[in-house]
């Protein structure tokens, strides 16, 4: 299960370098790349849910929801995004809904460490 974590984080990383290179250059890019990194960030926080049964599970699962909140929150704005219309809390929403899994990140790290590994 852990490698499965450890996997999907590393994907997510491994995206950074592609935005760098391709996140502004095409509309195609930027949805391709976002989806990725969200299926990805989704993934490691269900499996970390999965994988810790005691308050962590709760903490993943709150998390979880607060993700998929802010990412519908950003997605319910995509039709003024395209008639190029103002949409003055994009950016808080689509800012808010990755660094949820990121300060989660700091969470897991030490619900990992603290576990006894057999």
């Amino acid at each position: 299960m852990r490698c499965v974590i450890g996997g999907l984080l590393i994907l997510s990383g491994a995206t950074f370098p592609l935005w760098m290179l391709f996140g502004e250059a095409s509309l195609s890019a930027h949805i391709i790349l976002s989806v990725v990194g969200i299926l990805t960030m989704l993934g490691s926080m269900a499996f970390s849910a999965a994988a810790f049964r005691s308050w962590f599970r709760l903490y993943r699962l709150i998390s979880l929801a607060a993700v998929v909140t802010f990412f519908g929150l950003a997605l319910s704005d995509a039709p003024e995004v395209n008639a190029e219309e103002p949409t003055p809390f994009i950016g808080a929403s689509m800012r808010a809904s990755p660094s949820v899994p990121t300060s989660g990140g700091c969470v897991l790290v030490t619900a990992m460490w603290r576990r006894r590994v057999n």
